[in-house]
């Protein structure tokens, strides 16, 4: 057999090979989720008239961003919701429930990134000029991130986070990753933070007005790229390929 004969046999081989890659390839993988409910527990209206304290409540979703190119795939959703029978009237026992979710993955020639925002809100007003009011609430949620990597030149990345705060005071930061790259030896997997629950008070002097606000946020990214030598390999096959074909075209050697 020829040398440009077995030439041409492995660039066919490679580009097969390239082709295969997302069915033969193993995948690179990320899986990250928020959620949270925001209650009100409590309303201490003191001296104040309760006519004139107003409580609010929305959500916001933002559009998910997604990101991929070549042999890649993501997904993302979340959502924000309120929890009561009025919105522009919330009483104890109302809340603002939020959720964001993101999944992606890679194959051979591929590259993911997506993220998942989500807002809510319970602004409270305090109408009445001559007395502080003191609202209870309680936040709970949960943090989950996956990665994981299987090949040379693959690397995931999973990340959960959420803020909860006012005006004046920070109440919840926290953020959770699992970093997985084959080729550092690196792979932290699946990581929950479980249900967390915290408590505390809004204190809203006579008439101002403050709100809680809370962020969540999931996102991630994965990629799976060749191999140095397999890049050298192609680069010496499509030369020779193009050496073979030029002696071809001009009368040369045949095959």
């Amino acid at each position: 057999m020829s040398y440009y004969r077995i030439l041409h046999r492995t660039l066919l081989f490679l580009f097969c090979f390239l082709i295969a890659g997302p069915a033969a390839y193993a995948t690179a993988m990320y899986d990250a989720a928020s959620s949270g409910r925001l209650e009100i527990t409590g309303i201490d209206y003191g001296a104040a008239d309760p006519g004139l304290v107003f409580i609010e409540g929305f959500g916001i979703a933002s559009p998910p961003f997604e990101d991929n190119l070549g042999n890649a795939s993501s997904t993302s959703e979340g959502s924000s919701t309120v929890l009561s029978a009025d919105p522009l009237d919330m009483i104890p026992g109302d809340s603002v429930e939020q959720s964001t979710h993101v999944f992606g993955e890679a194959s051979l020639w591929g590259g993911t990134y997506s993220d998942m925002l989500t807002d809510g809100y319970i602004t409270v007003f305090n109408d009445d000029p001559g007395s502080d009011i003191t609202i209870s609430f309680k936040f709970s949620y949960e943090l989950t991130v996956d990665s994981s990597v299987m090949g040379p030149g693959e690397f995931a990345g999973a990340f959960a986070d959420v803020s909860v705060f006012s005006d004046f005071d920070d109440y919840v930061d926290d953020f959770l990753e699992s970093f997985s790259d084959f080729d550092l030896g690196i792979s932290d997997g699946l990581i929950t933070t479980g249900l967390i629950e915290v408590d505390f008070s809004l204190l809203i002097p006579a008439g101002f007005d403050d709100e809680v606000v809370v962020l969540m946020d999931a996102d991630g990214v994965a990629a799976a790229i060749p191999e140095p030598a397999t890049l050298a390999l192609l680069a010496i096959a499509l030369l020779s390929l193009l050496m073979y074909r030029t002696k071809t075209q001009s009368g040369g050697m045949r095959v």
